[in-house]
């Protein structure tokens, strides 16, 4: 997202703060006395078409502060949306590796829908064409044992896959296992830092 938008969506007020984020304005640095949440996630938990103050994450936070004061409890919380549109589960990975962990959070909301392996569907695609590196070994596993080839990821000159169906076919089935080693590499990066996930 773009740092600092502020514009109507659908009707709705859609805001960004400096930290590009869906999200009310926030610190890098956790205060000592806040438990702080991180959000990851894609459009719906993003926001979409609904006022940057209907987001259920600002909700949460708003929920959480006022039953901790109503006990009595000195805790604040914090709950950051780093949830952006369309974000593939791998995006979503990369997001928590070079934005999240920077915020120091106690514990990652990781959102999933039913559009996952759709989604990272779209985003292999683009990585195919942008030919970027895959980066992590279980998704370069993954190609070689889908059998996809050199010549699947040949570009037109209008840069879009050649054969996009067939690169798609011969993915579909090792989606499931793409996510399950997403996930399990997000739980070991959480874990490497001390935060739940």
């Amino acid at each position: 997202l773009s740092p600092n938008v502020s514009r109507s969506l659908f009707g709705k007020p859609f805001t960004t703060n400096a930290l590009r984020m869906r999200d009310r304005q926030v610190a890098v640095e956790k205060p000592a006395d806040v438990v702080r949440i991180a959000l990851l996630g894609a459009s719906m938990d993003m926001g979409w078409g609904i006022g940057t103050s209907e987001t259920y994450v600002n909700l949460l936070e708003e929920w959480l502060n006022s039953h901790a004061a109503r006990q009595g409890s000195d805790r604040r919380f914090e709950v950051l949306n780093f949830a952006v549109a369309a974000y593939s589960p791998l995006q979503r990975l990369e997001a928590y590796r070079r934005k999240v962990k920077e915020f120091r959070p106690d514990l990652v909301l990781y959102s999933a829908t039913t559009l996952d392996t759709r989604l990272m569907e779209i985003h292999l695609c683009d990585l195919f064409r942008a030919k970027a590196d895959m980066h992590y070994d279980f998704l370069r596993q993954a190609l070689v044992d889908a059998g996809v080839t050199p010549a699947d990821l040949e570009l037109d000159v209008d840069e879009r896959l050649v054969h996009k169906d067939v690169v798609k076919k011969k993915l579909r089935p090792f989606y499931w296992p793409i996510y399950d080693a997403t996930l399990g590499r997000l739980a070991a990066e959480c874990r490497s830092e001390g935060t739940a996930l």
